[in-house]
C-alpha cells in the first residue's frame, strides 16, 4: 500500500488521538500522553517535546510496518484496524478483524495475529464494505464488553471512521488537519 495511505490514516490517527497538547487525564492508564503516544508505553520517549513528525516515525515503526498493517489493500481497513490497534492494542484489533473476517465465512484462526492467513482472506474479500461494516460491529462489541456506559466516545469514534476516511479518499485530501 502506497504512502498515500500511511499518511492519510496516521493524519487521521493523531487527529482522533488529541493531537499537539500533551493530555494528563488521571483515568487514563498511559499517562501523559501526546499524539497518541503515551508515556507508560514509550518511556523512552519525551511526550513534552514530542514532535508531529516523531510521533508518525513512531506509528509507522511500531504499527503500521510492524503488524504490516500496510498490506491490507482497502484503505479504509487498513485505517481501522490501525486506530483500533492504538487504541486496544493489536492483538485486539487482529482478534477483531478474525472475528469480523470470520461473521463473513472465512474460517481463520482468531488468534489475534495479523499474518499472512488473515491479510491475504482481507485482501480476497469480494465486497470490501460488508468486511468494514463486519469489523465496525466488532469493534463496537469489544468497546462495549470492555467500558460498558464509559464506552460513548469510542463507539463513537468505531462507527465514525468508515464514513470520514471514505469523505477523505474520496475528496483527495493531504490530511485531516483542517
Amino acid at each position: 500500500m502506497t504512502d498515500h495511505v500511511f499518511d492519510a490514516c496516521v493524519s487521521y490517527l493523531l487527529r482522533l488521538e488529541g493531537g499537539a497538547e500533551v493530555a494528563r487525564d488521571p483515568k487514563d492508564p498511559g499517562g501523559a500522553t501526546k499524539w497518541g503516544i503515551a508515556s507508560k508505553f514509550y518511556p523512552q520517549v519525551n511526550v513534552e517535546t514530542l514532535t508531529r513528525e516523531e510521533a508518525v516515525a513512531i506509528y509507522r515503526r511500531d504499527w503500521w510496518e510492524r503488524y504490516g498493517y500496510g498490506r491490507l489493500h482497502n484503505p479504509i481497513l487498513a485505517a481501522h484496524v490501525l486506530v483500533l490497534a492504538v487504541n486496544a492494542g493489536p492483538s485486539d484489533a487482529g482478534v477483531v478483524l478474525q472475528k469480523a473476517l470470520n461473521l463473513l465465512g472465512a474460517g481463520v484462526a482468531e488468534d489475534g495475529v495479523v499474518g499472512s492467513v488473515t491479510i491475504a482472506k482481507c485482501n480476497q474479500e469480494e465486497v470490501p464494505s460488508l468486511l468494514v461494516g463486519a469489523f465496525v460491529d466488532r469493534a463496537v462489541n469489544l468497546y462495549l464488553s470492555r467500558h460498558g456506559s464509559h464506552a460513548e466516545g469510542l463507539v463513537r469514534r468505531a462507527v465514525a471512521v468508515p464514513t470520514e476516511l471514505h469523505k477523505f479518499f474520496a475528496l483527495g485530501l493531504d490530511d485531516f488537519s483542517e
